[in-house]
């Protein structure tokens, strides 16, 4: 991958990943505009409570650790790549567990069990639609903390080549970490044959929204260096920032 801008911003920093298989649930519920995602609909309350069951049975089962985010706005940073592909269906997913389990066997046993089949069931007649799949940590910057109220961030990423969107991930990271001082990360790749559109999705935490927000909005360099490394690449993101539910 190459932009022309290599030097611009620092290189990200990582650390190694943690090993671990993660389950990745996301459902579109309310169709709503990007800054109005606290109006709650019934289906929404409804799906966020079946989540929030599913997350307890997982942390009493082999889940390591299992959360249920609910979004708060859909910030700037799609990139213009989308417009040329009208075959993939967007989607802003507003009600998202996370769980994290050690191995696979452990994540596999749950995800192919009656549990979440009965879960998925119980979306899908609520939501718009509902997706599922494993995922891996391809890459991280640091533990993404799970214990604090804050601002999440899930950006689900839609490329040609996994591998390019790695690249362009890593060209880009450096850049949120100098502009909005992000110390954590955990990108979450998911697993051959998962039936989702997502090439990669990025997790991760600041303490408020004014920490993030701000950057994407305001700062020029966030699309003249973060923005063009996606269109230069055919890659897009679909950002969503949450909160715990």
């Amino acid at each position: 991958m190459t932009t022309g801008q290599e030097g611009r911003f620092r290189k990200v920093s990582l650390v190694a990943t943690d090993g671990r298989v993660y389950l990745w649930i996301g459902a579109e519920v309310d169709h709503r505009p990007p800054f109005f995602f606290w109006l709650k609909s019934a289906a929404k309350r409804r799906a966020l409570a079946r989540l929030k069951v599913a997350a307890a049975a997982l942390r009493q089962a082999a889940a390591e650790e299992a959360v249920v985010f609910e979004a708060l706005a859909v910030p700037p940073g799609r990139g213009d790549y989308l417009s040329q592909r009208p075959d993939i269906v967007v989607r802003p997913y507003d009600a998202v567990l996370l769980a994290a389990f050690a191995t696979e066997a452990e994540a596999r046993a749950w995800r192919d069990g009656p549990a979440a089949e009965g879960l998925m069931a119980g979306l899908r007649a609520e939501a718009r639609a509902a997706d599922i799949a494993l995922a891996v940590n391809g890459r991280r910057i640091g533990a993404v903390d799970h214990e604090r109220p804050g601002v999440f961030l899930f950006n689900y990423f839609i490329a040609e080549s996994r591998a390019r969107n790695l690249a362009v991930w890593e060209h880009t990271a450096g850049w949120f970490q100098e502009k909005t001082g992000l110390d954590n990360s955990t990108l979450l790749v998911p697993q051959a044959g998962e039936a989702i559109p997502q090439s990669v999705i990025n997790h991760c935490r600041w303490d408020r929204v004014r920490d993030i927000l701000p950057a994407l909005i305001f700062r020029p360099s966030f699309r003249s260096f973060v923005l063009r490394a996606f269109a230069l690449n055919r890659t897009a993101a679909v950002p969503v920032l949450y909160r715990l539910a």
